[in-house]
């Protein structure tokens, strides 16, 4: 929160880069849900320190490996 007021614009256009892949998710608790909120990390809290360099690519990837193995 102390940096809200930084650059608003930039949190704005990171927060609209997620939006269409949280949208995708079919449920909560998804398995692409972990890495979106790892790519948050990466782009709001670079100090904590993502795991396994998150990025949309591989959320795509995450959601499309689940939806082949529910048969979808």
């Amino acid at each position: 929160l102390e940096r809200l007021a930084n650059k608003p614009q930039r949190d704005a256009e990171l927060t609209r880069q997620l939006a269409p892949l949280a949208a995708k998710l079919p449920t909560p608790f998804h398995p692409a849900r972990w890495a979106l909120e790892e790519w948050r990390v990466q782009l709001f809290a670079q100090e904590l320190r993502a795991l396994d360099a998150p990025n949309a690519a591989k959320i795509e990837q995450a959601l499309n490996t689940a939806a082949q193995g529910a048969g979808v």
